[in-house]
């Protein structure tokens, strides 16, 4: 049995991650193995340069160590695979063993795992008990091997296998179910807090009397200075302790008064020739003062008196 970390899946490669499973199958204890490259390519489907090619991009992202070994006669066996990270494991993890140096191994020597050795991969717990040709080899803290002949009885195989269910069963994190998302709040429509259209028509009224009945076209570009110019008025009024009648109320008053003084000034030239609500916006300071300082007719006066007295 291989154990996965999912770290492992953004370390490498897919095809660096199926060979090192591989290797990793015929593991033993000291995360020792010496599959030889015709036993890999059978075992991927790779063939055996692309074997050597993916081996060493797992060599050289330090997940394995390969060391060459050679006969008598110096020609080239099998190489010992090491595996080097604690990320895969089979049973036992293997960066949970010490740092052992690998017994000396010959053609004479007797292996853990050969090349006709199934892969621990495909047996279950009990055979792995029972198969001797895994279990053979103990490791002693002195670095030495020796072989075990021990017989595992029935029942002390059942009593492994429960307790490696019950660890497995702890271990094994319980799936988060995500809560499901929250349905989006629909916004409610609101309508434009500055009517533009009927701002413009009263406008372009107010236009027409300074240039012979002549009305102005609409502007994109004279919205945002409206918006801004209907709530500064609206404001203006209600802080002057008047609540408008209409929310037109303010920009009426004001087109009527500022239409009326340039009717009346015939010095104020510039301002006649740039009747526009960009130029309403940006001199507006100027604008009321103007208003303010001006004379007002018996109308506005009694407009005045009556707000201030609550008739209007």
């Amino acid at each position: 049995m291989i154990n996965l970390d999912t770290r492992l899946l953004d370390k490498t490669s897919p095809d660096g991650l199926y060979l090192l499973c591989r290797i990793a199958a015929y593991m033993n204890a000291n995360r020792f193995c010496f599959p030889s490259n015709k036993s890999l390519a059978k075992a991927t489907g790779f063939s055996e340069s692309k074997v050597n090619r993916v081996k060493k991009e797992l060599i050289e992202q330090g997940l394995m160590s390969c060391d060459f070994r050679f006969r008598e006669d110096k020609s080239q066996t099998s190489s010992i695979y090491k595996i080097k990270t604690g990320l895969i494991s089979v049973f036992v993890r293997g960066d949970d063993r010490s740092e052992l140096t690998p017994p000396l191994v010959t053609d004479d020597t007797p292996t853990v795992v050969t090349d006709d050795t199934h892969p621990l991969s495909l047996v279950t717990t009990r055979e792995v008990l029972e198969d001797l040709s895994i279990v053979q080899f103990e490791v002693l803290d002195n670095s030495e091997t020796i072989v075990s002949g021990r017989n595992w009885s029935s029942e002390e195989i059942e009593d492994f296998e429960n307790q490696f269910t019950a660890s497995q069963q702890k271990t094994t994190p319980t799936p988060q179910v995500a809560p499901p998302p929250r349905p989006k709040a629909k916004k409610e429509k609101t309508d434009d807090p500055a009517p533009i259209r009927a701002m413009f028509e009263l406008y372009a009224d107010k236009y027409a009397e300074l240039n012979n009945g002549v009305k102005p076209e609409f502007m994109v570009k004279y919205t945002p200075a409206m918006k801004n110019l209907y709530g500064i008025l609206k404001a203006r009024s209600i802080t002057s302790g008047y609540i408008p009648r209409d929310n037109m109320e303010p920009w009426r008053d004001f087109l009527t008064a500022w239409t009326d003084y340039l009717a009346k000034n015939e010095k104020e030239k510039w301002h006649r020739d740039n009747f526009n609500p960009l130029n309403f916006f940006s001199q507006f300071n100027s604008i009321i003062s103007k208003l303010n300082n001006r004379q007002k007719t018996e109308a506005e006066k009694w407009i005045d008196f009556a707000r201030r007295n609550g008739v209007l």
